[in-house]
């Protein structure tokens, strides 16, 4: 059983398996990510002094893998009245060879517009998630990419990679980027952050295809 198509065809490629014996199964959401309305996440979100769907949303390991460098110099290409009206939130655990990237979120914290909250604990964090104008996600390589589809049932607007599971699980339901470069992801963080109407179109998608991959739904 593998938990996407792009890592069951990565098996069959370098296992001598049959492919009637390799299945994919894709993992569930949890029930606790749901669109939250301002009052349900005002008294999370003022402790860290956020405000209801005012800022962009990272929550991965910090290592190499997950892109966050090329987020980071889309960060910088954005203009400084975006990047203050929507600050970027960082969250997850330290990860490997990550020395010069917590630098680098160091010095983009002390200029104001970057928050690194490390590790949340997990009745936070679905707070987070509701709260989020957008949840940015330019992993290059995920088994699956669960905080994907966290953020898509929580009615937040997801951008992330094309050519990876999460493009796969997300069937268009999410602003794709085609390559790793900055300057494109910075042009689509831009568009959704000038149009509170895409945010609504594209956070409606995302809540419809996530509720394939619940029962409850």
């Amino acid at each position: 059983i593998t938990v996407s198509d792009l890592v069951r065809h990565e098996l069959l490629e370098h296992f001598d398996l049959p492919e009637n014996k390799v299945y994919t199964i894709y993992e569930g959401v949890e029930e606790r990510y749901v669109p939250r309305s301002e009052s349900q996440t005002s008294t999370v979100l003022s402790s860290f002094g956020l405000l209801h769907k005012q800022f962009a949303l990272l929550v991965a390991t910090l290592e190499p893998r997950k892109g966050i460098d090329v987020l980071l110099d889309a960060w910088c290409l954005l203009p400084e009245s975006l990047r203050r009206a929507f600050p970027l939130v960082m969250t997850g655990s330290s990860g490997w060879k990550n020395r010069a990237l917590l630098d680098r979120i160091g010095a983009l914290v002390a200029g104001g517009t970057v928050l690194h909250l490390g590790y949340v604990p997990a009745d936070v964090l679905p707070i987070l998630f509701s709260g989020a104008a957008v949840f940015a996600y330019p992993s290059v390589y995920e088994g699956f990419g669960l905080p994907v589809l966290d953020a898509m049932s929580s009615g937040v607007p997801v951008i992330c990679r094309a050519g990876t599971s999460m493009a796969e699980f997300s069937q268009g339901s999410c602003l794709l980027c085609d390559t790793g470069e900055p300057e494109e992801l910075a042009a689509k963080l831009q568009f959704l952050f000038e149009s509170q109407t895409e945010r609504y179109e594209w956070g409606k998608k995302g809540i419809a295809q996530a509720a394939q991959f619940s029962w409850e739904r």
